[in-house]
């Protein structure tokens, strides 16, 4: 966990060559229990360019369930943006739903609005699929005020887009649907 939060490698493992100066299998602290491999170094290692690296610490928080700790990595790595950067927008906005929704919601609008603006109907469709869930969400959170002012938002930004207009009258028919049940 401490390479993944700093980049820093045992010391056993930064001096000379593989092995440290007492010899082959011999840990020079007790930070690195196990033996030295015996391997050259790879180039990154010298370097702490890519540290923290916040993706897989982001990873590992989700996997064990710690949501503040999935928020605060992300906030510190740039925000939503940043989650799907990292392939991990979905995981995280469905790991946090139930205790950050407003991050959920950051990072399912900031796919629906990438893909609309594709400006393809495919892209149309699988935006739905985020708008869905952005729905269903401020549903849950009885915000429902709220979605009805985004659509009215996407609607007036994609006015002359007609085949993401069906989208959107799609989804209030769905919502209209949900809403009586």
């Amino acid at each position: 966990m401490r390479f993944l939060e700093t980049g820093a490698l045992p010391r056993h493992l930064t001096e000379t060559g593989a092995e440290n100066k007492r010899g082959a299998g011999k840990p020079t602290s007790s930070e690195w229990p196990l033996p030295a491999t015996g391997l050259a170094l790879p180039a990154y290692a010298s370097s702490r360019a890519s540290s923290p690296n916040a993706g897989t610490l982001v990873e590992i928080a989700i996997l064990e369930q710690r949501n503040d700790d999935v928020v605060s990595l992300l906030e510190k790595a740039g925000g939503a943006r940043r989650a799907g950067a990292w392939g991990l927008g979905d995981k995280v906005a469905d790991a946090v739903k139930g205790t950050h929704p407003e991050v959920s919601l950051a990072i399912w609008r900031q796919k629906a609005e990438d893909l609309i603006a594709h400006v393809k109907p495919s892209a149309y469709e699988k935006a739905g699929t985020y708008l869905v869930r952005i729905a269903s969400l401020l549903h849950d959170t009885a915000s429902s005020d709220e979605w009805r002012a985004y659509l009215q938002e996407l609607r007036a930004a994609n006015k002359r887009r007609p085949r993401m207009m069906g989208v959107l009258d799609s989804l209030e028919r769905r919502r209209r649907r949900i809403v009586d049940s």
